[in-house]
């Protein structure tokens, strides 16, 4: 992946302009691309600060364009900038023009946080014939936009408790279901807790290494093979490999966590050459069954770790935050494909892997933030269906496990306030399992 800052001149604007973008390298083109719009307080920076966007992207294959929208909200403003027609032309328009960006609506997409939000938002509303897709999170659409909306795919997240009005994504949903749109779906986190999917493969996969077994996607504290990077790690194992068929099927075989998530290897030997594996095993964000509570403790992160310069009046302790939470349950759900089982060939033996890792997702996962013996499996239920199909679909099984409060109104602190049942499914039983 190549990390970039773009300065443009930008005819909207009538003057300079910047962007970020995260961009792969040697592609064959036509790249997927993400336009991701920041908040209020932040600046075209903001995504390459503490998150993981590149490796997201790489993951992923696809491009994220980050461009400047000061406090705009991205709007053109009748007495100021036009601060819309600079991000949504000026600023697609100059990236197109200097790497291999899809046109394409289906391989188009716009996110954003907060103000980014909004103007996620009214990117679709305004160029749904552009975008296929939008990610509006905590921000605010126009309900008097929803007949436009209702045939675009939204996925769009807000709290009832954050700053920004939670009617102003509240109202667009309704709005848009009421016009007949059923491709909006809205998450509604009202104090819930949530574990990414990608915070979960990264523990299946530490698990996974613990057990002896070959990993291409390796943390940097947790490198084996003195790789730097994926590149290199691809370039040493996949050396000569030209056709795309047998680069895949030389990836599967060489590591565990390729023919059980897939990859993508945007990163090559070859000028032009690229290659996707899509992997059986799919992994859901994992959500609390109750609101949780953050707690934030104010800590000594360092003493007299710096020399006081002369006539400071800084104290020697550093003070920061750690926030936690002291409890909640989460259900994570998943599933494995045997048809693409069969093609990147993940066996059984893979299967009992991946049951194991999750059984002891937790060990070997210690931190200040989560002490050994904080967190623990509770239950796995683990089914074998009879057919290839499966017998009942995920969404059916998943809902088969029921976990409801022993007290209704309570606050849980343990699990033992939880009651987990089963409803059954003729003809397939799961194994039940106990954590470590």
């Amino acid at each position: 992946m190549a990390f970039l800052t773009c300065h443009t001149g930008s005819a909207s604007l009538g003057r300079s302009f910047c962007y970020n973008i995260v961009v792969p390298e040697n592609s064959d083109g036509d790249i997927p691309t993400v336009l991701l719009l920041h908040g209020l307080s932040d600046d075209y920076t903001q995504w390459e600060r503490m998150t993981p966007i590149e490796r997201y992207a790489n993951e992923r294959g696809i491009a994220v364009i980050m461009p400047d929208g000061a406090r705009s909200f991205y709007t053109d403003m009748k007495y100021g900038d036009a601060y819309y027609s600079s991000i949504v032309c000026d600023v697609m328009r100059s990236a197109r023009s200097l790497f291999p960006l899809s046109v394409k609506r289906e391989k188009n997409f716009t996110a954003g946080l907060s103000m980014g939000g909004y103007g996620a938002w009214d990117v679709l509303a305004r160029h749904g014939a552009v975008f296929a897709a939008g990610i509006p999170l905590c921000g605010g659409g126009d309900p008097e936009m929803a007949e436009v909306l209702r045939e675009i795919p939204i996925w769009t997240w807000h709290s009832r408790d954050d700053a920004v009005l939670f009617s102003g994504t509240a109202d667009t949903v309704d709005a848009i279901r009421r016009a007949g749109g059923t491709k909006i779906n809205f998450t509604d986190l009202n104090g819930f807790g949530e574990i990414s999917d990608v915070c979960i493969k990264r523990k299946i996969r530490n698990r996974m290494q613990d057990l002896g077994e070959p990993i291409f996607v390796q943390s940097e504290d947790r490198c084996s093979d003195g790789c730097g990077s994926l590149s290199e790690r691809a370039s040493a194992a996949m050396k000569g490999i030209k056709d795309r068929e047998e680069y895949a099927r030389h990836a599967c075989e060489t590591w565990l966590d390729v023919r059980t998530f897939g990859q993508v290897f945007a990163f090559k030997d070859a000028k032009g050459f690229s290659c996707g594996v899509r992997g059986p095993v799919s992994i859901h964000q994992a959500s609390s069954l109750s609101p949780v509570e953050i707690e934030s403790l104010q800590i000594t992160k360092s003493v007299n770790g710096e020399k006081k310069e002369k006539g400071e009046n800084r104290a020697s302790d550093t003070m920061g935050m750690k926030h936690f939470v002291r409890f909640g349950l989460y259900e994570i759900k998943g599933s494995i494909n045997v048809q693409l089982a069969e093609k990147t060939g993940f066996s059984e033996e893979d299967a009992d892997t991946v049951k194991e890792c999750l059984r002891t997702l937790f060990v070997n996962d210690a931190s200040s933030a989560r002490p050994d013996g904080s967190m623990e499996v509770v239950k796995l239920f683990w089914w074998r269906h009879s057919c290839k199909d499966g017998q009942y679909s995920s969404a059916k099984v998943h809902r088969s496990v029921k976990v409801a409060l022993r007290d209704a109104g309570t606050i849980p602190t343990s699990a033992d306030d939880y009651v987990i049942s089963l409803e059954a499914l003729p003809g397939l039983e799961p194994e039940v399992i106990d954590g470590i």
